[in-house]
């Protein structure tokens, strides 16, 4: 048996429009798009439909910005497994970029909170100074 040559129920079932159907069943009826254009009706009809759907599928933006961005966190994490060799190599890059992110963060949280801190204090100790000096 030659795969690259068709058979005979190969070229039965090309002929048939319609499955399980014998050969010489009638085709269904193939819609003129000629005449459907010229049915202004008709057309009005379909254009109503397309708005109809299109109204009921409006998607949202936040759920699509969602989505993108989750997409392009898939797509980074692959590129880098990639890059790294391993899902497990490029997890352990991750962890590491996180915990040092985080390092630094609090860092420059505490840093900024004891600024804030000290300037309270001096305005605090300007304004008892003042207060003190108008008595």
């Amino acid at each position: 048996m030659n795969i690259f040559e068709p058979d005979d129920a190969y070229d039965t079932g090309t002929r048939d429009s319609t499955l399980g159907a014998p050969p010489e069943a009638p085709r269904p009826e193939v819609i003129d798009r000629r005449a459907m254009r010229r049915d202004s009706a008709v057309r009005n009809a379909y254009q109503r439909g397309r708005r109809d759907e299109r109204a009921r599928r409006r998607g949202s933006p936040l759920g699509a910005a969602i989505l993108w961005l989750a997409a392009c966190a898939g797509v980074f994490v692959v590129g880098l497994a990639i890059h790294e060799g391993s899902f497990a190599r490029s997890g352990q890059v991750i962890d590491q970029n996180i915990a040092t992110a985080s390092t630094s963060a609090s860092q420059a949280t505490r840093h900024a909170a004891s600024k804030a801190g000290d300037a309270i204090e001096g305005a605090g100790g300007r304004l008892k100074q003042t207060a003190a000096g108008r008595r």
